[in-house]
């Protein structure tokens, strides 16, 4: 039936049904009839594009693959490169600050008779005693010349990469130092830490390879860190705040770090923005752990919060049925 005989009165329902639903569908799709009967050359040339497009992304997940299997055998090896293996698997309380321990054991102003605050919201505090960060220390560069030579990469990486001692000293300083400080300090943030992140920062006065003279103003991807002094002999290198983000003097200075003593721990909430300024001389290094809530990430996005986003893809409002 063609649009030049049809006739109201002599059409059925039955059959304007069909005619309608065929002029809807071109209205509101009106590449419709093209794609479907367009050449066959056409149709090869998306087709080819769209093959193109899933092989890029097959490569990209391919690649991933392989830096990871390229991590786990660097893991594996652990032996053959470890200094302080033994020293690090057997790492406990005994290396932990005799203060600190002490502290912890006690009530709330225990530990806060120990802290020494710094600008609004962060805090150093005695962690470790310095013959455990010369162990640390030099692990971190034994796996840094291990990495090097193996896989011509030269960033010390996460303790996770170390092996089994690595990841049992990060899991220790986590559980058993960092989340009970976490919570008494910063009890919105660090309430419920369910996850860390592990890794030593090493800077030096010349930039070489992994080694950065500086790190720019910035937020961390955590709720809390804590950042242990290591050692190294070094001028320069101040730890620099400049508020909170979402704080009215956002950027502005706030407090500058002279954080120098091995085994002594800045924590800080992810949030505070902070630089470390050059380093004039010498070398640093740091253990750094980040960690994050998972509850409290469920209604507070840091990279809202970085971005300025006024309603998050993540959050309970936004994925109420009123947003969807």
């Amino acid at each position: 039936m063609s649009l030049s005989t049809y006739n109201a009165k002599s059409t059925s329902v039955s059959q304007l049904a069909p005619l309608t639903y065929a002029l809807y569908g071109v209205h509101t799709y009106p590449n419709y009839l093209t794609e479907k009967f367009s050449p066959l050359g056409e149709s090869e040339e998306r087709l080819t594009r769209y093959i193109s497009d899933l092989q890029l992304e097959l490569g990209k997940a391919e690649a991933a693959r392989a830096e990871l299997q390229k991590v786990r055998a660097l893991s594996d090896l652990a032996n053959q490169w470890s200094k302080w293996r033994n020293s690090l698997d057997s790492f406990s309380f005994k290396d932990v600050n005799s203060s600190l321990i002490e502290a912890l054991s006690g009530d709330d102003d225990a530990v806060r008779s120990i802290l020494t605050p710094v600008g609004s919201s962060a805090f150093l505090v005695p962690v470790l005693k310095p013959d455990f960060c010369r162990h640390v220390l030099e692990e971190a560069a034994a796996f840094r010349n291990f990495k090097h030579e193996h896989s011509r990469q030269s960033a010390v990486g996460a303790l996770d990469e170390w092996g089994t001692h690595g990841k049992h000293v990060a899991d220790v300083l986590f559980n058993f130092v960092m989340k009970p400080l976490a919570a008494l300090l910063f009890p919105k943030e660090g309430r419920s830490l369910n996850f860390r992140y592990a890794f030593v920062a090493a800077y030096n006065s010349v930039s070489d390879g992994d080694l950065r003279t500086a790190l720019n103003l910035h937020t961390d991807d955590s709720e809390v860190t804590m950042t242990i002094q290591l050692g190294g002999q070094w001028k320069g290198g101040d730890v620099v705040f400049s508020h909170l983000r979402g704080h009215p003097q956002e950027g502005q200075h706030e407090v500058t770090v002279h954080h120098e003593t091995p085994g002594v721990a800045l924590l800080h909430i992810g949030q505070h923005l902070h630089e470390v300024a050059p380093l004039l001389s010498g070398n640093r290094s740091v253990l750094v752990i980040w960690g994050r809530s998972g509850e409290y990430r469920s209604s507070h996005c840091p990279c809202c919060a970085r971005f300025r986003r006024d309603r998050c893809l993540f959050s309970p409002t936004w994925q109420s049925p009123s947003h969807v």
